[in-house]
């Protein structure tokens, strides 16, 4: 899906990478909540960091 959304999106803003940005930004934020969402649901825990 993202990857779909991706390769449309160079294609219609091959010129312009601030339209690009701007155009594929509901897509990452629909992925950031659906993340949360599954996060929560089955309490997934970042590790620690490796710095």
């Amino acid at each position: 899906m993202y990857a779909a959304v991706k390769y449309e999106l160079m294609k219609k803003y091959q010129k312009d990478r601030h339209g690009y940005v701007d155009a594929k930004e509901p897509i990452i934020w629909d992925i950031m909540r659906r993340a949360s969402s599954w996060s929560q649901e089955v309490g997934w825990r970042a590790g620690e960091t490796d710095v």
